[in-house]
């Protein structure tokens, strides 16, 4: 195989790989099969050899043998996003809506991005709802001024207001709740296709 990086670890197992860092104390590296995978980090304790795919090495002193065993294997990053009640957490750090929404956005993947598009159209909208709150409570009042008033022009008008501001409150909670309904599906599936592919 070309354009290959070999790790041999102290315990003789081997990892085909692009070594793409090596710092004081970890080599970082892509396994060769997935290169679009996530990035890997192995402790240089834990690591006999390296051969570039230039056909050079470069041998690595044994760590402490107390606390080689314990990291037999490489661990992953992971870049899966983890939902914790109404939060989302990414490589362990809580996400804001715009956090999310980039993150899901620079995936590149159509489907990610079109689910976070309805998540963004929905999120924007979704506080309609709100605006339903004022105008109910002015159909309430105009209820309760038509009932306690005994004028017959009186009682009609506050009637007629209090169905002026019902037939603007129920549309906007309706909208208020589809939508937000609406955002949350979108961005519970955005995210499960990202950590699915990624």
């Amino acid at each position: 195989m070309l354009s290959q990086d070999t790790i041999v670890m102290r315990y003789d197992s081997v990892i085909i790989s692009k070594v793409i860092e090596i710092n004081q104390t970890d080599i970082k590296f892509k396994r060769y099969e997935w290169p679009d995978g996530p990035l890997y980090v192995q402790s240089k304790a834990t690591i006999k050899i390296i051969k570039y795919r230039n056909g050079t090495k470069e041998e690595f002193e044994p760590g402490d043998p107390v606390s080689s065993p314990t990291v037999p294997q490489a661990q992953p990053l992971t870049y899966k996003i983890e939902q914790r009640g109404p939060m989302f957490i990414y490589m362990g750090k809580p996400l804001h809506e715009y956090q999310l929404s980039a993150i899901l956005m620079d995936s590149n993947d159509f489907a990610i991005q079109k689910l976070t598009q309805t998540m963004n159209d929905a999120n924007r909208t979704r506080h309609l709802g709100l605006a339903a709150i004022p105008f109910a409570a002015f159909a309430f009042i105009s209820l309760g001024v038509a009932t306690a008033t005994t004028s017959g022009d009186a009682s009609d008008n506050a009637l007629v207001s209090a169905a002026c501001f019902s037939a603007i409150a129920i549309p906007l909670a309706v909208i208020g709740i589809s939508k937000s309904e609406k955002h949350s599906r979108s961005r519970g599936e955005a995210v499960r296709l990202y950590n699915l592919k990624y």
